[in-house]
C-alpha cells in the first residue's frame, strides 16, 4: 500500500468514526442554525472578469499568498473598508 493509499484509508476511517461526515461540535453551533449554514457562515465567492482574475492571481503569487490570506489582506487594507472596521 502506497503512502497516498494509506492516508486515504486513514481519512475514510476517520470519517466513518465521525458518523460519515465532518461535524462541527454541537456546542459550538447556535441553536436553530443548520450545520451547512454554520459551516459556510464566512464563505465568500465571486465571479471575476478574466482581467481581474489574472491581476489577482499575479498579485497572490508575487506576494506568496493563498486565496484566503490574500483576500483577507486586501479587505483589511482597503481604504474604503477601513473606515467600517
Amino acid at each position: 500500500m502506497s503512502d497516498s493509499e494509506f492516508n486515504a484509508q486513514q481519512q475514510r476511517d476517520s470519517i466513518k468514526r465521525k458518523g460519515g461526515k465532518f461535524r462541527i461540535p454541537e456546542r459550538s453551533r447556535p441553536e436553530g442554525v443548520s450545520y451547512q449554514a454554520h459551516k459556510n457562515r464566512y464563505l465568500v465567492s465571486a465571479k471575476l472578469t478574466q482581467t481581474n482574475w489574472e491581476v489577482l492571481r499575479a498579485w497572490l503569487v508575487s506576494n506568496n499568498l493563498n486565496y484566503n490570506t490574500g483576500l483577507n489582506r486586501l479587505i483589511a487594507t482597503h481604504p474604503e473598508l477601513e473606515q467600517h472596521g
